[in-house]
């Protein structure tokens, strides 16, 4: 009775075989302006915590150490709150976030220091 029914509307067997044989959602989209905002609302939390140090110290080496340091923390603690969506356990999860966190930024500040040797005018401050 039930196969009778789902079979005998297209659209209804068309949905029931994506979700249920190939594992194929419906796709729903949120709308772009909320979206939007809660991105912009992140990026600017996320990027508040480094820049930080450099408004409250006045020693500049001090408050990259200082950044690096927090960057690494906050790295830490996206890796553990991930933990709620993969059930990862929360060391290996904290970590690995942190870890690939501190190679993206090794690698973007390589790639600024060759960009500077190869275009000297480029990494000249103030120019």
């Amino acid at each position: 009775m039930i196969v009778n029914r789902v079979t005998s509307d297209k659209d209804l067997w068309v949905r029931f075989m994506m979700r249920e044989e190939l594992g194929i959602l419906e796709e729903s989209f949120d709308n772009p302006v909320t979206v939007g905002l809660l991105m912009a609302g992140a990026y600017v939390v996320g990027g508040i915590a480094p820049l930080l140090p450099y408004v409250v110290m006045e020693d500049v080496l001090m408050a990259l150490k200082v950044a690096v340091a927090v960057s690494l923390v906050a790295l830490f603690i996206v890796g553990v709150g991930k933990t709620v969506l993969t059930r990862q356990p929360w060391l290996k999860s904290g970590m690995e976030v942190m870890l690939l966190g501190s190679l993206a930024a090794g690698v973007g500040f390589g790639i600024g220091k060759l960009v500077a040797m190869v275009w000297p005018e480029v990494g000249a401050v103030g120019v």
